[in-house]
């Protein structure tokens, strides 16, 4: 599948994707890699989920992203609670997800960042290919954003109401 980006950027963006690859940036990509908004780490030392091991989710708590999504290649599985330990001690969150979801919620939140340029941290996302696909975590934060938009909201109109 390809995706489109509206506007053209000098960040990474995934652009397409399908079995066994995603592109970043129209680059076809097949093997581990972590995709950042400003940067590829190609050498990314787990490359199945089997193998994925807690000194790897280190290594993604150590790039200081906020939202961390981890995809699981086709299908969606959970890695083991002392795999995903040094995510939950970063306090960055984490989503779990399949390749196709992982790709397509990098880019919303890709968006996000430069039309609000007020992210609260760094995006990754990270790529085992045919098997595992990780990224930066999603929902608790749109949740969050969007209630805390609600509410400035609410309260801009409450000043307003009080003030008249």
């Amino acid at each position: 599948m390809k995706l489109h980006l509206e506007s053209a950027t000098a960040k990474n963006a995934i652009t397409g994707y399908g079995e066994g690859y995603v592109m970043v940036n129209k680059q076809r990509i097949e093997k581990s890699v972590v995709v950042l908004p400003d940067r590829i780490i190609s050498d990314w030392a787990a490359t199945t989920f089997e193998a994925l091991a807690p000194e790897h989710l280190a290594a993604l708590a150590d790039l200081g992203c906020e939202i961390i999504l981890l995809g699981t290649g086709n299908q969606l599985r959970f890695p083991r609670p002392e795999i995903m330990r040094p995510i939950a001690q970063s306090r960055a969150g984490l989503e779990v997800m399949d390749v196709q979801a992982a790709c397509r919620t990098y880019n919303i939140l890709l968006a996000e960042e430069q039309a609000t340029e007020a992210a609260a941290g760094p995006i990754a996302i990270t790529i085992f290919m045919l098997i595992f696909f990780g990224a930066c975590a999603l929902y608790a934060w749109l949740t969050w954003r969007n209630e805390k938009k609600d509410r400035e909201a609410k309260t801009k109109s409450e000043r307003k109401a009080a003030a008249s």
